[in-house]
């Protein structure tokens, strides 16, 4: 860990508790004593519409960029509960190092991952196909 040691050292895990279990097992083979304090918790929306609009017509997308595993599994689930399957055309971007995996677990289809945050990941899409595509 770039020479800094986490020996005894408190860390403020902020995670939701269901996400957090890897962190926190990584903190502890450190030395640290990790301190869990869920800071965000995911919920269902309280309107559906916008996403089930998009479900519709992903179809008509040359892109679909999923910032985070939940993003992935609300996506998912959402296109299961209303009995639609997910289009041969959209490619699909994904931010973070879990987020592939469970596009890829669930879609059955080849990922790109580019390296960065969600905006990094947006301008690198936009400037690779020169805004022709629908993202």
């Amino acid at each position: 860990m770039n020479g800094i040691s986490l020996q005894g050292k408190g860390i403020v895990v902020t995670r939701p508790r269901a996400q957090a279990g890897e962190m926190l097992t990584l903190l502890q083979a450190q030395g640290a004593r990790p301190i869990l304090f869920p800071a965000v918790q995911i919920e269902a929306p309280e309107n559906w519409q916008s996403l089930d609009d998009a479900l519709h017509q992903l179809g008509a997308y040359d892109w679909v960029i999923f910032s985070s595993r939940n993003a992935v599994a609300f996506a998912l689930s959402r296109l299961q509960s209303r009995n639609l399957s997910w289009p041969t055309g959209p490619r699909i971007a994904a931010v973070g190092r879990e987020t592939p995996r469970r596009c890829v677990s669930l879609v059955c289809r080849s990922t790109w991952s580019p390296r960065g945050s969600a905006p990094r990941v947006c301008w690198k899409v936009r400037s690779c196909w020169l805004c022709r595509d629908s993202v």
